[in-house]
């Protein structure tokens, strides 16, 4: 557990100070969003976040915004937690169905 710790930091600290940043806030997204994870929606918005960094300047020019993209997070959330309260009651052969 501590190697991969150590290795984490070493990852951390190549970094450029955009790309930590953005790092950070996508782990504040995904706790906002009750997420257990930080996942790729939520390492896009984090990117997208940074206006003034080269990805998060590349995707705005192919029509990439944080406000596009935290809608489409927020929906795909919804639905998620729709399904998710569908089968709840389910067993797991019941799902499959």
């Amino acid at each position: 557990m501590q190697n991969n710790k150590r290795d984490f930091q070493d990852f951390l600290e190549h970094l450029t100070n955009n790309a930590r940043h953005s790092l950070q806030k996508s782990e504040n997204i995904a706790n906002k969003l009750g997420s257990t994870y930080v996942g790729t929606e939520h390492l896009l918005l984090g990117l997208l976040s940074q206006e003034k960094s080269f990805g998060s300047n590349i995707l705005q020019n192919y029509g990439i915004t944080l406000n596009n993209a935290q809608i489409a997070v927020k929906t795909d959330v919804a639905q998620i937690k729709r399904t998710a309260d569908l089968t709840k009651g389910l067993s797991e052969a019941a799902k499959l169905t």
